[in-house]
């Protein structure tokens, strides 16, 4: 009898992806683009947009967003079954999306109605001020009689005098609310970076706060920002890039993120 053993067939380099690593798909005004090709020099798992409408892709699950008022009532095209909610609402335009507690309670009773029975609808993401998160859900069952649909929770992480001190903080903070409002699933720190450091101590800093993250079991998902941009507004003078702007090829800091 003759007998036939088929091995899959694995490309030369392949590696398994990060279960938790992510980025945010920014081009940043980069003549190469943020597609498939070149988020999978990343080896991540994922990556989101700050936009209700993304590319699907094989390899890496794409998340979208609703980022503000104004795209609440927009059609989601989406590569995951989870949705972002609110970017940094305690942050001023053009960075955050600046609306108070009060207002994200309503607003986000809207997110609900029109998108919480097709997606895991992940929470808005204050960068500074989190407790805009505790005051907003505490508004929201005010005015409605329960807590806000949360499937997960989420925050930005830059504090530059202390950065994974405050970011650890923020998920000790975060863990404890979602205990309390019966939040299902763990927590994404969707967004973080060191911008203010250089250098080897950027460097360093990336591979402690990577450490804690990827063994945290509280934290589900982490996403660096960001992929690749060029001098942009929101980012005057940052260098926190993971892709070189003209090229697919990975920066320093990308050799690390994708180890």
């Amino acid at each position: 009898m003759t007998y036939r053993i088929w091995l899959p067939f694995v490309p030369r380099g392949w590696r398994r992806p990060h279960p938790k690593r992510g980025v945010g798909a920014t081009r940043g005004g980069c003549p190469e683009p943020t597609d498939e090709k070149n988020l999978r020099l990343l080896n991540v798992s994922w990556a989101f947009v700050w936009g209700p409408r993304t590319a699907t892709y094989k390899s890496i699950e794409m998340v979208s967003m609703i980022r503000d008022e104004r795209q609440i009532g927009s059609a989601v095209r989406s590569g995951s079954q989870y949705l972002l909610g609110f970017n940094e609402p305690d942050e001023i335009e053009p960075f955050g999306c600046d609306m108070d507690s009060a207002q994200g309670a309503v607003l986000w009773r809207e997110v609900e109605e029109l998108y919480g029975d097709d997606y895991k609808l992940i929470s808005p993401a204050t960068v500074g001020d989190r407790c805009w998160l505790r005051r907003m859900a505490d508004e929201y069952r005010g005015r409605y009689g329960h807590w806000p649909k949360f499937d997960a929770l989420s925050m930005h992480c830059y504090n530059p005098g202390d950065w994974i001190g405050d970011c650890q903080r923020g998920v000790e903070m975060l863990a404890e609310w979602g205990n309390l409002w019966g939040v299902p699933e763990g927590i994404w720190v969707n967004e973080y970076a060191n911008p203010w450091a250089s250098g080897e101590e950027q460097i360093n800093g990336m591979r402690q706060m990577l450490d804690w993250l990827d063994n945290d079991d509280r934290v589900d998902r982490h996403a660096w920002f960001a992929a690749r941009y060029d001098n942009q507004a929101w980012a005057p003078g940052w260098n926190t890039q993971l892709l070189e702007c003209d090229r697919a090829e990975l920066t320093e800091l990308g050799k690390v993120y994708a180890a």
